[in-house]
């Protein structure tokens, strides 16, 4: 008899070849699709800044969280609180120190350019960007979903015996202490924390850097002054893709099962083609926290 998370999966599978033709029709999908949004003058452009000056934003943010994080450990109070609460002051701290970084930077980044020109770098924010994010998320979580469900079957063909259902070692220990306050605040800094700092770090600047510069040695190659291309954003897509999926790997110390690799893989380029697409950080923060949160809740009753 099916359960009710087996409805769900195939709903969820029923409604992934709906996400792809609806991705494919608004020509997002199709070959060639970034190369036509750059001959509308819709492609972003960060270029105006330099990749070195990205790149140190990136890095400021993620040193930010080991600092705060470190210097919360320090702190003589938390040896009298458990592991979990320990561990949940660590992260508000490491979380609250690198999300103010990370946006004083992006702040900075975007008061360096001409009011008109944020939107083309991507650093430019408007009411209807979360609306937007909420769309993004119903197309995304589908195609998730399936490449979650297709590896898990290569998964247990593999090993002969199915793969754990919580393939994330936060979601297992959140869990394992539910309805306290450290699991309670854990849980609204994986939906809300996590995605902002990760998308300001993996996104906006990561993948930002990259683009900016692929167009500085080509302008050094050809004497010009040229624009991002399609091939550019492309390249910086696939690029924060690789640098945010291949950390989370157990193989690699991350907390994440092989199995659960695909998945992640997935929302990690819808993430940044939404970025490129919409330039607005907003959309691809909306759509990472939906995705924490939806595997926060499913965590949640599955368990």
């Amino acid at each position: 008899m099916p359960t009710a998370a087996d409805w769900f999966t195939i709903v969820m599978l029923a409604g992934a070849p709906v996400a792809l033709a609806w991705l494919w029709r608004r020509d997002v999908l199709r070959p060639g699709a970034l190369r036509r949004l750059a001959g509308r003058g819709l492609l972003r452009d960060p270029s105006s800044i330099s990749g070195a000056a990205w790149l140190a934003c990136a890095l400021a943010t993620f040193l930010a969280m080991a600092v705060g994080a470190g210097a919360a450990r320090s702190l003589p109070a938390t040896a009298e609180f458990s592991d979990a609460a320990a561990r949940a002051l660590r992260d508000l701290a490491g979380y609250g120190l690198a999300s103010t970084v990370g946006v004083l930077c992006a702040l900075l980044m975007a008061r360096s350019a001409p009011e008109h020109a944020r939107r083309a770098i991507g650093l430019a924010c408007e009411r209807r960007d979360a609306a937007v994010g909420l769309g993004a998320f119903a197309l995304t979580l589908p195609l998730c979903i399936a490449a979650a469900t297709a590896s898990a079957v290569l998964a247990k063909a593999v090993s002969g015996a199915p793969p754990e259902r919580l393939a994330h070692e936060t979601l297992r220990a959140l869990t394992a202490d539910r309805w306290t306050w450290p699991a309670l605040l854990s849980s609204v800094l994986v939906v809300v924390g996590a995605p902002v700092v990760e998308e300001l770090v993996y996104r906006v600047f990561l993948q930002s850097a990259v683009v900016s510069v692929l167009v500085a040695v080509r302008a050094r190659a050809t004497g010009r002054d040229p624009h991002a291309t399609a091939r550019d954003s492309a390249v910086g897509v696939v690029v924060a893709t690789a640098v945010f999926v291949l950390p989370h790997a157990a193989a690699l110390g991350g907390p994440v099962a092989w199995h659960a690799l695909p998945s992640l893989a997935v929302l990690s380029l819808a993430l940044g083609v939404a970025y490129e697409r919409t330039r607005s950080p907003v959309v691809p923060v909306v759509v990472h926290a939906g995705f924490n949160a939806f595997n926060l809740i499913a965590a949640m009753l599955l368990t």
